[in-house]
C-alpha cells in the first residue's frame, strides 16, 4: 500500500489533519466538531459506458447533473460505480472517496473532474480514511496529481437546480 504522507512530504505539500469519528455521508461531515476552514468536497466515482472512470470532486453543496457533466464534457452516459470497484480501483470506501486516493490508481485508469470553484482555494478531504479531514491548498493538489501523472480536467461542472 501506498503511503500518501510520504508522497506529500516529498513533494513539500504542507497541511493540518483532525481525526474524528468515522463519516459516510455529507450530513455526517457537517455534524462533526472537530473543523477546519476550507472548501469541503463532496466525490463521486463515476463510469462511463466504456468502462472509463472518473472521480467527481465539487463543493459538498452542489448537486452534479451528471447528464450536463456528459454533454458539456463530451463524455459517454454516466452511471455511479460500485463499491467493489472503488476498492479494486482507488483501494478505498464508499466513505473515504478523496481525490488523494489517485496515489493507489496504479494503472491510470481514472480521470479526475474538477470543480473550476475550487481554484486557489484551501480544500479539506480525506487522507484515505473516513476518521481524519485534512485541509490542503488546491495548487498542492495539483501538484500530487501531476506528480503521480494522473489525467485530471478542470470544468464549471454544471449542477442541478436545487
Amino acid at each position: 500500500m501506498v503511503d500518501l504522507y510520504e508522497i506529500l512530504k516529498k513533494l513539500e505539500i504542507s497541511y493540518e489533519e483532525v481525526e474524528h469519528e468515522a463519516v459516510f455521508t455529507m450530513e455526517d461531515i457537517k455534524k462533526l466538531d472537530e473543523h477546519l476552514e476550507g472548501m469541503q468536497l463532496k466525490n463521486l466515482f463515476a463510469k462511463d459506458r466504456f468502462d472509463n472512470r472518473y472521480l467527481i470532486v465539487v463543493d459538498e453543496d452542489k448537486r452534479v447533473d451528471l447528464k450536463a457533466l456528459k454533454e458539456n464534457l463530451n463524455l459517454n452516459k454516466l452511471s455511479f460505480c460500485k463499491e467493489d470497484e472503488l476498492m479494486n480501483i482507488l483501494k478505498i470506501t464508499s466513505g473515504a472517496v478523496t481525490p488523494l486516493a489517485v496515489v493507489n490508481d496504479k494503472e491510470k485508469e481514472v480521470i479526475v473532474i474538477l470543480d473550476e470553484d475550487m481554484i486557489d482555494k484551501d480544500i479539506l478531504v480525506h487522507p484515505l480514511v473516513n476518521t481524519k479531514t485534512m485541509k490542503l491548498n488546491y495548487k498542492d493538489l495539483i501538484k500530487l496529481f501531476n506528480n503521480q501523472k494522473t489525467n485530471y480536467i478542470i470544468s464549471n461542472i454544471p449542477i442541478k437546480e436545487q
